[in-house]
């Protein structure tokens, strides 16, 4: 997952969580607190 803040991306900034067809949590990242990406293989965790 990938998470912008609304004041850099606006069109990123924003999250809804769905279930079942409605929306059960919606927000805006105000800030985000980035670190390096881990070099996961997802293919191996199946």
């Amino acid at each position: 997952m990938t998470v912008e803040s609304f004041a850099e991306h606006p069109p990123l900034g924003h999250s809804d969580v769905p279930d079942m067809c409605h929306a059960v949590a919606s927000g805006i990242s105000e800030s985000v607190n980035k670190k390096e990406a881990s070099n996961t293989d997802c293919a191996k965790n199946k």
